[in-house]
Parts: C-alpha cells; sequence; structure tokens
C-alpha cells in the first residue's frame, strides 16, 4: 500500500528486499496543512 501511494520504494538486490522512504510527498501535504495558532 505504501509503495503504490508513493512513499515507499523497493529494491531488489539478489535475495535482499530494500526499502527506502521518500518523504517529498509528505512534505507537500504538509506544506498545505494550515498552522495552528497559539492559544492566547
Amino acid at each position: 500500500m505504501l509503495e503504490q501511494a508513493g512513499l515507499v520504494r523497493t529494491e531488489r538486490r539478489g535475495r535482499y528486499k530494500l526499502h527506502t522512504i521518500d518523504t517529498s510527498p509528505l512534505t507537500q501535504i504538509a506544506e498545505r496543512w494550515p498552522d495552528r495558532k497559539a492559544p492566547s
């Protein structure tokens, strides 16, 4: 599921399967997220 969402990349090296987290989609979401305002 994370691979399909583009958050994790996998690479096969022989019998090993390596997973790499790609945070760029999360960064784009965080930039659009409204900022919290400090309580007055």
